[in-house]
Formats: C-alpha cells, sequence, structure tokens
C-alpha cells in the first residue's frame, strides 16, 4: 500500500497535532547496541593506545561526523576514543639526501618517421650517487627552463662484473611534462637505488626541439595515510546543452577528498563541475577543474579533481564537452583520506576480540569524551635509536562486518504516528496529495518533502514557525507523516 499523506495550506497554518521530535534529541537507551545497525569485532597487538584505521564500508555506513559509531570493550562497556585529525595527506616532510650526478656522456639524435613528425632522442650517461639511499629508491629529478614538454623517459643501470657488461632497465615508458593549457607539471620520477658503474637516461620527444635537461637524485620522508578508494553509484546520465551531466550517489559517511574520473576516451581535455545536491546539499559547487589525457610517446593524464565537503546524498557532475563527443565508458570514484580511531582496549591476543565496533543507524548524538582536549597534543611519533620517528600507538584491525542482532529498527517516533484530531478543511484553500517513499528518514519516523516555492508563497510569516509545530523554510517542510 502506498504511503500517502495531505497537506493543506492557508495563509495562516494550524500547529502540527503532534511535535517533531528530533531522533538526536531524545535520550539514548540504557542498551547501547540497540542503537546500531552493524558491528566488527576489533583486535589489538598488545596494551596502551591503539589506533584503528576505518575501512571503506565502516565509512559509507556512518553519518559524516561518524556520530553513529561507538566501541566498547569485550565486557560490552563503552569506550571512549578520539577522532585523529592530524593532517592525513600525502606530505613530503623533508630531502633527507641530494646528490648531483656527474654528467659524463651526451648523445642527441634526430629520427626522421614515415609518419608523424621527427623524433628527438637524448641520451646521457650520469655518474651513480656514491651513498646508497636510506629509503630504498631514488627519485630522479628532470629539470627544464623549457615552459612546456612533454618526454617519455626510460632510465637503465650499467653494470660491469669483470669483462661482462650488462644494461639493467630500472625504468621503462616512464614521462615527464609541463603543460600551460591546464597548468601541470610532473618532473620526478622514482628509480630503484642500484649499484652500478653508471646510470642512462633516455628522453624521447615529439616536440620540435632538445630538452637539454639538468638532473639531480634526492630521498625525502613522507608521511603517508592510506587512501580509501569508493566507486560511486550513477542515478542518472544526460547529455544537455553540450555538457554530459551525471547524477551519482553519495554514501552518507562518504566525504570525498578528491572524485577520480575514469574514461576510455584515448585523449580529452574538459572542464568539469561538482556540485552538492540532494537532501541537506547546499545546491553549490564543492570543486571543480579540468580533466585531460594526452597519448603522445608517453600517455599524459590528470584525472582527479578535489572536492570540498559535501552534505547532499547526491553528487552532480557537469562536464563541458564543447564540440567533442562525450567521453565514453565514463565512470567516478570517491577518493577518500580514511580516518582513525583512538582508544585504548586490553589485548587479549591474537585470536580473540579486544572489543566491538558498533556502527551506522543514524540513531546516536556525537559523544563528547574528554580525550577531544588532546587532539591537538598527541605526538606524531616517538624517537628511536638512530633518529627514526616510531608509532607512539600499537596497531589495531577489524575482524568481519555482521549485521548487530539488537539494533532496534522501529521508529524512534513511533509514540507520534497515531491520527491527531480532525482538520476542518473548509478554513484551507489549497489541497495536495503528498506520496512518501521508503528512505534512510523514514526508519526513524519522518519524511522530508521540499516544497515548491509556488506551494508556499507565504513561508515567511512568523506564524509558521512555532516549537511544537511543523518548521518551514522557503523550500521545505518537516511534518510527522503517518505509514
Amino acid at each position: 500500500m502506498r504511503n500517502v499523506a495531505f497537506v493543506l495550506l492557508r495563509v495562516l497554518v494550524v500547529p502540527a497535532v503532534v511535535a517533531l521530535v528530533s531522533p538526536l534529541a531524545l535520550a539514548q537507551p540504557a542498551d547501547l547496541r540497540t542503537l546500531f545497525r552493524s558491528q566488527a569485532d576489533v583486535f589489538v597487538d598488545g596494551n596502551g593506545l591503539s589506533r584503528l584505521e576505518l575501512p571503506p564500508d565502516v565509512i559509507a555506513a556512518c553519518r559524516p561526523d561518524l556520530s553513529d559509531l561507538r566501541i566498547v570493550d569485550a565486557a560490552g562497556k563503552e569506550v571512549p576514543y578520539l577522532i585523529d585529525s592530524r593532517k592525513a595527506v600525502e606530505t613530503e616532510v623533508e630531502v633527507r639526501q641530494r646528490v648531483t650526478p656527474e654528467l659524463l656522456e651526451v648523445k642527441r639524435q634526430t629520427i626522421e618517421r614515415p609518419t608523424g613528425p621527427p623524433l628527438r632522442r637524448e641520451t646521457y650517461e650520469l655518474s651513480p650517487p656514491e651513498e646508497r639511499s636510506q629509503t630504498g629508491t631514488w627519485d630522479l629529478v628532470i629539470e627544464s627552463r623549457r615552459s612546456r614538454f612533454v618526454r617519455r623517459v626510460e632510465v637503465s643501470a650499467i653494470v660491469r662484473d669483470g669483462a661482462n657488461v650488462q644494461l639493467v632497465k630500472l625504468v621503462e615508458n616512464g614521462s615527464v611534462f609541463r603543460l600551460s593549457s591546464p597548468a601541470q607539471e610532473k618532473t620526478r620520477l622514482n628509480v630503484p637505488d642500484r649499484a652500478a658503474d653508471r646510470l642512462v637516461v633516455t628522453l624521447e620527444g615529439e616536440d620540435g626541439f632538445f630538452l637539454e635537461p639538468a638532473f639531480r637524485l634526492e630521498t625525502s620522508r613522507t608521511v603517508l595515510r592510506e587512501r580509501a578508494v569508493v566507486e560511486l553509484r550513477e542515478i542518472s546520465r544526460q547529455e544537455f546543452d553540450r555538457k554530459t551531466i551525471v547524477e551519482l550517489a553519495r554514501p552518507r559517511g562518504l566525504v570525498p577528498d578528491v572524485i577520480q574520473v575514469s574514461s576510455a576516451t584515448l585523449s580529452f581535455n574538459r572542464a568539469v563541475e561538482i556540485r552538492d545536491e540532494g537532501p541537506g546539499g547546499s545546491n553549490s559547487a564543492v570543486g571543480s577543474g579540468i580533466v585531460f589525457r594526452f597519448p603522445a610517446l608517453a600517455t599524459v593524464e590528470d584525472l582527479e579533481v578535489a572536492v570540498s565537503a559535501a552534505q547532499g546524498d547526491r553528487l552532480r557532475i557537469e562536464i563541458d564537452n564543447g564540440d567533442s563527443p562525450a567521453l565514453e565508458e565514463l565512470t567516478f570514484r570517491a577518493v577518500v583520506r580514511r580516518p582513525a580511531l583512538l582508544f585504548t582496549l586490553e589485548g587479549r591476543g591474537a585470536a580473540e576480540p579486544a572489543g566491538t565496533l558498533l556502527f551506522g543507524g543514524g540513531r546516536a548524538y556525537r559523544p563528547r569524551y574528554d580525550l577531544e582536549r588532546l587532539g591537538g597534543s598527541l605526538p606524531s611519533g616517538q624517537q628511536a635509536a638512530g633518529g627514526e620517528s616510531e608509532p607512539f600507538h600499537v596497531a589495531a584491525r577489524l575482524g568481519d562486518v555482521s549485521a548487530n542482532a539488537r539494533f532496534d529498527a522501529s521508529p524512534i517516533l513511533a509514540f507520534a504516528m497515531r491520527p491527531g484530531a480532525e482538520i476542518e478543511a473548509r478554513g484551507y484553500t489549497h489541497r495536495r496529495e503528498l506520496h512518501a517513499t521508503p528512505s534512510e528518514e523514514s526508519s526513524l519516523g519522518w519524511k522530508i518533502w521540499r516544497m515548491p516555492a509556488k506551494t508556499w508563497p507565504t513561508c515567511g510569516s512568523s506564524t509558521i514557525n512555532r516549537g511544537s509545530g511543523p518548521t518551514c523554510s522557503s523550500a521545505r517542510l518537516e511534518v510527522p507523516v503517518l505509514h
């Protein structure tokens, strides 16, 4: 049977028969487990402060602020936690080693081809670094004054063993580039550290000039937080006004930092705008940029668009195609920095869980633990022998996710879901039928209806907003609905 309600409208609104009660404002039940839809065992590798990276399926099931997430110990007692909010990006902390190799030999060739422009090939033989890399690899930095270039790069090592000479490939089909539109560049290549007599760097390009670069070898220490990549489900797609417009579902707990675009089209350069839409969304742009792919000698591409925090349940992607065909086999993925929880649980061995992670359901308020006051003062590590930084916490991991059998799925507003007094319809000027479809909000006992502006021309009236009645803005009305 359809869920149907009627809204009667006039200039002055009769207060609602039942008060709208926010589920998050209700007192939390004595049994904490009834609030959470899912659970997973928590294992820790020892005693002390533990750190747990949250996997994508947990993030997607929770609210964006992780309010519907708790940890309980083996006895079922709530365990305070702190969300690790330290900078969670791939951040280059310091350059630890820098070597400028000696240029030993140079060869340059112009190769005419039956089709296409002439190929410019440059081969540089460099002295190897005298010291070994502290990280096991080197960054080969290729510097040029040219404002625009694209080069395919190969790096080899010449290794002599007595009379035997061996050429060992270290990098194949690498690329470096500098573009003016869009303004992007890549001038570093990761090269394995290998004992060698010489390094050979070969550059090939079709730009009509030799690059004549300078070279540098560096190592750097990087702080890396694992990123989660989640495929986004497409809701709709249309071609309109020379644009591809795609609507994607955004799981409510998933707040992307980056949207990745994937396409089978071999060559393109498109402007992309990403908007925050759906219930709770700002209906504004949260990110824009250029995605491109150039299949030169070495494929050059950048398929990521950075975005700010979205609040709605949908993302609208607009790709400006101009007069070009739409991108083929278009898909999208969300990239999020995986949040981590810091907490203390007593370890019970590798095979026995130390506690349980409860999450999902959208029925709990955000806890206010005293650990939050420590967030800005936690160290990033402790100094160990030799100057290396070691973690100040022990690792934690999750077991398999399962449904929480004690989750109470009944509507929180069940006490209010009953007919009130009959309304005298003659006092209203308009009548409109509403159809309530199942949603996450309906499990909580309420519905959200976004009202067209023409339906409520005098919505700003002070008689509308009453503490025990419906609430209204220029485009939204929230009222209890009977199922």
